[in-house]
């Protein structure tokens, strides 16, 4: 009960803690601890009050008059009866009432007031008539004869108690048939009927040792009931035991189990894992090769480029180039030993001819094997290239260089020069520009190429597969690590970033 009254005062609920209030107090009061009692009915009555229960109101009440009855305090157990009863009757419990009336009646019995007793009792009885309460009648009947007795009229307390001994013995409620000859034989005795006092006497004490047999056995039964069931629950404690063992061996069994095949997954998982990272490291290493050799293909292409530029140079240079100064010469020669006039136009026009195609093998065998890139940089190199491409057009150039304070190495050189060569010839071919601004920038271990015209502009993707310059600028990008972008604009210019680490 006190662990209920802690979960129910959690809960707040306050009818269920006055019920539990209600039970410890009567328990206290079994065990013979009255005042304990008398203080949790109190309580009890508290929480009755607020929660409008009537009926438990009446029965805090009533319980707390029953301690006062064994308090020996008739007066504060009369005026808990009589506010018990007030309730009952407001409520109309019709067994109550006559119950609460039946326990007025046996204090004013005690007390010597038999009238009221009276009253009361033959009330109570009228209700356990309308009732048909035999118990209650029997001891009612039974009680009213005692009263009886006490004022004398011996003829109708004999009438009632016999009545109700009767009915006690009809119904057998062995308590009420050992009260009902207790009083006969105390009526016979104070009648001097001594043989009748004595035979109720002796029924008296047989029906008590007969309770008291049926207690002792009862309480045997309730002794070996117990026994049993201790019995029972230690097998049943037991068999539980077992029960759980086995389920442990079983939960056991499964973990082991279980981890087994998580042993299992995590083996085949990793064998897997290890294979695909092993196919995958064998193809990241064939790519790698493959990239490897591309590059390397590449670069031996360009190098292929390269030293047949030269050769070419050479030939044109050496070759071609020394030919046509021969033949420069010996034409002066010749024309000077047939006094050709120097002033006519075939003159004048085959000379021309002489001088401008070889001032175009002299350019071309330079662009193909530029000497100032070897001699004195890419800048120096820049620079000429720049004056050689634009110097009989139109177009506005202008070159600009930042951070250059040292060369690079040549391959980079080479390719700076190259890509720009491949840019300029594509902005005289197709841009129609007007202007062209080149910048040449190192910047943290990197050197950028920047070429700006203010040209029609052009389709990247759309040109990029279909053009032989534009591929050649890739390739040479893409042999030193570099990075190539296109901005360009219909009618708004193009701008050509290149980045190569240096």
């Amino acid at each position: 009960q006190i662990e209920a009254l802690k979960i129910y005062e959690a809960l707040g609920s306050d009818l269920w803690i006055g019920y539990c209030l209600n039970n410890i107090a009567i328990v206290h009061q079994n065990l013979g601890n009255l005042e304990k009692s008398l203080s949790y009915h109190e309580r009890a009555l508290r929480y009755r009050i607020k929660m409008d229960d009537k009926y438990g109101e009446a029965g805090s009440y009533g319980n707390m008059a029953n301690v006062y009855v064994k308090l020996h305090d008739t007066t504060k157990a009369v005026e808990y009866y009589n506010k018990a009863l007030q309730i009952l009757r407001e409520i109309e419990d019709g067994e109550s009432i006559s119950a609460m009336l039946s326990n007025l009646g046996n204090i004013y019995i005690a007390r010597g007031e038999e009238e009221k007793a009276l009253m009361l009792l033959h009330e109570s009885l009228a209700i356990r008539e309308k009732l048909g309460d035999k118990k209650g009648l029997a001891s009612s009947l039974i009680k009213i004869g005692e009263a009886y007795t006490n004022q004398g009229k011996y003829q109708e307390a004999s009438v009632v108690l016999y009545r109700g001994l009767n009915l006690a013995k009809e119904i057998d409620v062995v308590e009420e048939e050992m009260v009902g000859y207790l009083n006969l034989a105390k009526m016979y005795a104070l009648q001097h009927q001594l043989d009748s006092a004595f035979r109720n006497m002796s029924l008296y004490i047989s029906t008590k040792d007969s309770v008291y047999n049926q207690r002792l056995e009862q309480q045997i039964i309730d002794v070996q009931t117990r026994y049993e069931t201790e019995r029972m629950e230690q097998d049943i404690d037991l068999l539980k035991n077992k029960n759980e063992l086995a389920e442990l061996n079983l939960k056991q069994k499964r973990t082991e189990n279980l981890i087994l095949i998580l042993l299992v997954i995590m083996i085949i998982g990793a064998t897997i894992f290890t294979y695909y990272r092993y196919k995958l490291k064998q193809k990241a290493a064939l790519d790698e090769a493959i990239i490897r050799h591309n590059e390397q293909k590449l670069s031996a292409v360009l190098e292929g480029q390269e030293a047949e530029r030269r050769r070419i140079a050479r030939e044109l240079h050496d070759g071609v180039g020394q030919k046509l100064a021969g033949l420069k010469l010996n034409w002066s020669g010749f024309a000077a030993g047939n006094q050709f006039d120097k002033e006519s136009e075939i003159f004048r026009s085959l000379s021309n001819l002489i001088d401008d195609t070889a001032s175009e093998v002299r350019n071309i065998s330079h662009q193909m094997l530029p000497k100032e890139l070897e001699q004195f940089g890419l800048v120096s190199a820049i620079e000429g290239l720049l004056k050689d491409s634009f110097c009989k057009t139109a177009i506005q150039v202008t070159f600009e260089y930042f951070g250059i304070t040292s060369r690079f190495s040549y391959a980079i050189e080479l390719a700076v020069f190259r890509i720009l060569q491949e840019l300029i010839a594509n902005i005289l071919k197709h841009a129609k520009a007007t202007e062209v601004k080149v910048e040449l920038l190192k910047r943290r271990e990197r050197v950028l190429l920047i070429v700006e015209d203010n040209g029609q502009g052009f389709n990247f993707n759309s040109n990029k597969n279909h053009g032989i310059g534009l591929m050649n600028i890739e390739s040479r990008v893409e042999s030193v690590n570099g990075l190539l972008n296109y901005e360009s604009e219909k009618n708004k210019g193009t701008v050509v970033t290149v980045n190569i680490p240096c």
